[in-house]
């Protein structure tokens, strides 16, 4: 199992995976905000008469490869969360660190669904915060207000 990456649902392929086995679990949910996210792919061409201004002025038209939409609205987030969350931490060797990546009004669903010895380590830090120390300069969404949610979760398990 080292060094793979494997692509698909992730409910389908953490349940496979080892126990304890991971010194940093990442987790970079929906943000439910309620609307329709569309993702495209784009190329572009140089064209004089193109759609978009590049550098130095320079046009370029653009074609659109593909596109990708999902409902990013959840009636029970904290349900939607939840088995992330348990799957996470069961993944994490007892040295490790969970990082989950909110938008900051969803991210005391955090609190919610950790135990309670998880969360005593809780640490919020605001994105703009993080920001403004340089942290979070070349990630758009996280100068956007989004909140970054690390835990240390150290010592045995229960």
């Amino acid at each position: 199992m080292e060094n793979a990456l494997y692509l698909g649902d992730a409910a389908e392929i953490l349940p496979r995976l080892p126990d304890e086995r991971f010194q940093l679990v990442y987790i970079d949910p929906p943000f439910n905000t309620g609307t329709i996210q569309r993702r495209r792919t784009l190329r572009t061409v140089a064209d004089d008469d193109g759609d978009r201004t590049g550098f130095q002025g320079r046009r370029y038209r653009t074609e659109q490869l593909s596109e990708a939409a999902f409902g990013d609205s959840f009636d029970d987030y904290v349900a939607f969360l939840e088995p992330f969350l348990h799957q996470a931490r069961r993944l994490l060797a007892v040295t490790g660190t969970l990082y989950v990546h909110l938008d900051g009004r969803e991210s005391h669903y955090v609190k919610v669904v950790l135990p309670e010895r998880d969360r005593l380590g809780l640490r919020l830090r605001r994105a703009r915060e993080a920001a403004l120390a340089g942290e979070a300069r070349h990630d758009p969404r996280l100068r956007q207000g989004s909140e970054a949610v690390p835990l240390r979760l150290g010592g045995g398990r229960p």
